[in-house]
This record gives structure tokens, sequence and C-alpha cells, in this order.
């Protein structure tokens, strides 16, 4: 996935994904905490997230929340994730 937009909101990443297809989206990290859309923290070691598209026209959305980062870092980020 690469980004496709930037604004007040934070990245939007796009993926081409299959419809009427079961699939995965795999979200983990090692240096930040990420909620997802409830506030709750994605736990380290990682989440898989299920879903399945079943027209184009209603791709999708998964949203995350850049909460914090290791020392090294400083800013703060909101990220969406649309599978499409």
């Amino acid at each position: 996935m690469s980004p496709v937009a930037f604004d007040d909101e934070g990245l939007t990443y796009r993926a081409t994904v299959p419809i009427d297809t079961a699939l995965y989206l795999w979200v983990y990290t090692r240096e930040l905490v990420i909620r997802d859309e409830t506030g709750k923290d994605v736990p380290m070691k990682g989440v898989a997230l299920p879903f399945e598209n079943e027209n184009a026209e209603a791709p999708t959305v998964f949203r995350f929340e850049v909460a914090n980062r290791l020392q090294r870092f400083h800013s703060y980020d909101v990220c969406s994730y649309r599978l499409y």
C-alpha cells in the first residue's frame, strides 16, 4: 500500500482487492501505539481484521490513529486505510 492522499485528517492509503473474496488486513507495529476506530490499542503483536468487499461502490474503510511513537519521533498522525 502506498499513500494516495494527505490532509487534516491524516494519510489515506488505498489497495485494490478482489470483490466477493474473504480477506484480512494485518495491522502491527514495533515502534508505534496504534488505536482503532473505537480507541482501543492495536496489540504490538498485531491483529488480523477480516473483511470482504461485496461491490466496488462501497469499499471497506479502516481507520487508525497513531497515538504515540518512540522517543526518536515527535509528530502525531492519523491514518485512514481504504481498501478497494
